[in-house]
């Protein structure tokens, strides 16, 4: 699995902008292209975790990796999710979709 994601990987050595996401209760973090962040956030792109470095990954090469290594840690965001608890809070204490933290 490893040689898999090494092969594919889309990793970027010139990325210089941070994404951060949760996995498994912990906040990672990944260093993206501006293209790269906006197909993460597409589900176009998903981040796979091995031995604590991320790998981008296109979702065909992370379903391979999961039949290979079925307990890999994945992360990939779904567009099409709404956050059902933004209701509860006011609107000023709300996060913009835009915000890059």
């Amino acid at each position: 699995a490893k040689v898999l994601l090494r092969e594919n990987r889309l990793n970027d050595k010139q990325a210089e902008e941070g994404f951060n996401f949760s996995l498994r209760g912990k906040i990672k973090k990944v260093h993206v292209t501006p293209e790269q962040r906006r197909r993460i956030l597409a589900g176009e792109i998903c981040i796979v975790v091995w031995s604590d470095r991320c790998y981008l990954a296109v979702p065909e090469v992370v379903r391979q990796v999961a039949v290979l290594a079925p307990d890999t840690p994945v992360y990939r965001h779904d567009p099409t999710h709404q956050d059902t608890d933004s209701d509860e809070y006011p609107e000023e204490f709300r996060v913009p979709d835009d915000l890059h933290w």
